[in-house]
């Protein structure tokens, strides 16, 4: 297979047998914080919120490093799932409440499920073969998840609802410039 890109490929090769680990790493990462807010920060609540905590802290470790992959991921799929259930209303826009970041999160449990703890681990996985698929899933989620973002942004009059917004509140100017910049990344 040859990348999108071809001028790429000099640095795609060397970082290609490292990528799904990253996934996995990154997303087992992602989980810890919002563990330690739950635990520690009184973002609990509850039992629940507890329960959830200790899971979120605990399987962001084991994934991160490579410790009985699948079954924290399945589990971590159905804790994003409750929260995509109870957020659904609020829409898809991360921003105001929705339901995009977690549906992120959970192409990213699903790309982990499938490959397991790949190559880079604590704990060896029982299937070689699954981590490419795992990557290959990973990929084709993110860019499903990203294209309406970006395409919100070129076409919809985004790059001007961000340059009001988020860029003028950081002091990037000129705001419309940096928008523009911001937009087209995201296409």
């Amino acid at each position: 297979m040859r990348p999108i890109l071809p001028f790429g490929e000099r640095l795609y090769r060397p970082l290609e047998p490292y990528a799904y680990t990253l996934i996995r790493v990154a997303t087992g990462a992602i989980f810890v914080p919002h563990g330690v807010l739950k635990l520690f920060f009184g973002g609990a609540g509850s039992a629940l919120g507890y329960g959830i905590g200790v899971l979120e802290l605990a399987g962001g470790l084991a994934l991160a490093l490579g410790i009985l992959v699948r079954p924290v991921a399945l589990l971590l799929i159905l804790d994003v799932l409750m929260i995509i259930v109870a957020n659904i209303g609020k829409g898809w826009l991360w921003t105001r409440g929705g339901v995009q970041y977690h549906t992120f999160l959970l192409g990213m449990l699903i790309a982990v499920a499938i490959g397991g703890a790949g190559r880079y681990a604590l704990q060896k996985s029982i299937e070689a073969r699954l981590p490419p698929i795992g990557y290959a899933l990973a990929r084709v989620w993110f860019a499903l998840l990203i294209l309406p973002s970006g395409y919100e942004k070129v076409f919809a009059d985004g790059a001007t609802r961000i340059a009001a917004g988020n860029v003028l509140k950081t002091g990037f100017y000129p705001p419309l410039f940096w928008a523009w910049v911001v937009a087209l990344l995201s296409a």
